[in-house]
């Protein structure tokens, strides 16, 4: 539905994914016909939201994966720089990532795209699954997750436009679980690979050197490094010149303000200038008061952040208080950089979670709770914007509604904060999540026998 009542349709869906959730659980209603619910309103949210399909169906895949993977599988170098120095419009990655496209890339084009969309739609589910199993959410938390998976305005803008984040984000769960079971080569290993496909993720390797999780650290360079050497001698320097120039300075020079993006920057920039630059995706100048009011919600969203771990630091135990550090790390990430997309916010899905994973019935539900359930409305609400708007109406976009997710981010990082004072002074233990919870039935990874 390309139209501005997909917002209150959304919205009025996720109200009623809650309440039919909530109706169902109070009049004991078996487990799976509650997910059965949730699930087909995920769905008949979903085709609400994308049907008609737009121009731009896998957009980001057929104009930069595909062809960076198809230069990859035949080493056309012509063609990668081609797609490398098409910089936020084409491929953005470290030049040897463009291998894991391969696959796609080199089938025909109809067969990869499905292909590429059909495993995409699959790490959706098995994150969903991950994220209910780790956490042990309840049968609420775990049915309204189904509905926010398949239809929540980051995952679905994601799936459809043919990027990445939600497999990102599989390997930061992954990684998260690595560390609860003292795995911590393969915890280093899989936050490398997520720092290999969205550079924002290195931060997890200041994490661990600020935590004192030396062999995460050192597992994680090794692997960053790694590639890196790799990359450079299979593509050249000039290459990775090419990346650096066309993607990651430009990045930091100026304010994106586009509709899509959820940045404290962007949602500063966009409050102050308006909605000049809805659909113009390059960095622009932004007035004083806009850079000024941004580095200190920067500086407090990092203060909030390391002062928050270092009282989680002190339980010294990292096997119950990984997923809140965890949590509380991603919000870096998410909120600071200029290129901080709306599908980013698939990050928030952990902490969500985890605010979430005791949820009662409405009348008994905590005000911690009924925040957490505001921030997931706010998150789950698709950001979209139309070129032919009126003036007033493209104001109050810009100013207003397509930061609404970020909004909804911003109340996820207080409740963290939050948890955190708790669990310090003894109040509360909702934040903590015990060493003996059920571990993850799809928990792959990277184990190595003789020295995790």
């Amino acid at each position: 539905m390309f139209s501005v009542y997909i917002y209150p349709i959304c919205l009025i869906m996720f109200l009623l994914c809650l309440g039919a959730v909530m109706m169902l659980e109070r009049r004991g209603v078996s487990h799976n016909k509650i997910l059965i619910t949730a699930g087909i309103l995920g769905v008949i949210t979903v085709f609400m939201q994308l049907y008609p399909p737009g121009w731009y169906l896998l957009g980001d895949y057929t104009k930069a994966y595909a062809p960076a993977g198809r230069a990859a599988a035949f080493g056309d170098q012509a063609a990668m720089t081609e797609v490398m120095a098409l910089g936020v419009e084409g491929f953005v990655n470290l030049p040897i990532v463009a291998f894991l496209f391969a696959p796609f890339g080199v089938l025909p084009t109809k067969a990869g795209d499905l292909l590429f969309l059909g495993v995409g739609g699959l790490a959706g589910l098995v994150l969903w699954r991950e994220l209910v199993i780790a956490l042990d959410l309840k049968t609420r938390a775990n049915a309204l997750f189904l509905f926010l998976i398949i239809c929540a305005g980051p995952m679905a803008g994601n799936l459809y436009m043919g990027n990445t984040t939600q497999f990102v984000m599989l390997l930061v769960v992954w990684a998260m679980i690595a560390m609860m079971q003292r795995r911590d080569i393969s915890a280093g290993a899989l936050f490398a690979m997520a720092a290999l496909m969205k550079p924002a993720l290195i931060i997890f390797g200041v994490y661990a050197v600020l935590r004192g999780r030396w062999t995460i650290a050192i597992s994680g360079g090794a692997v960053c490094v790694t590639a890196t050497l790799l990359s450079i001698l299979i593509f050249g320097w000039s290459m990775h010149m090419l990346w650096l120039e066309q993607t990651i300075l430009p990045a930091l020079d100026g304010t994106i303000l586009a509709h899509n993006i959820q940045s404290i920057g962007g949602v500063v920039g966009r409050a102050i200038v308006g909605g000049e630059y809805l659909l113009n995706w390059n960095p622009q100048p932004v007035p004083e008061i806009a850079s000024i009011v941004t580095r200190i919600l920067q500086l407090a969203t990092i203060a909030a952040v390391i002062t928050s771990i270092t009282f989680l630091a002190r339980r010294n135990r990292p096997d119950e208080t990984a997923p809140l550090e965890v949590s509380l790390v991603l919000m870096i990430p998410l909120l600071i950089p200029n290129l901080s997309w709306n599908h980013y916010l698939i990050w928030a899905f952990l902490p969500l979670a985890l605010c979430l994973r005791d949820l009662p019935a409405l009348k008994a539900a905590t005000g911690m709770q009924i925040a957490a359930l505001v921030a997931a409305a706010l998150i789950a609400q698709p950001v979209e914007i139309w070129p032919d708007l009126v003036p007033w109406l493209r104001e109050l976009f810009a100013r207003l509604i397509v930061s609404l997710p970020f909004v909804g981010a911003i109340i996820l990082l207080v409740l963290m904060v939050r948890m955190t004072l708790a669990i310090r002074t003894g109040e509360s233990e909702i934040g903590l999540v015990k060493p003996n919870a059920r571990t993850t039935v799809f928990s792959p990874p990277i184990k190595v026998p003789f020295l995790h």
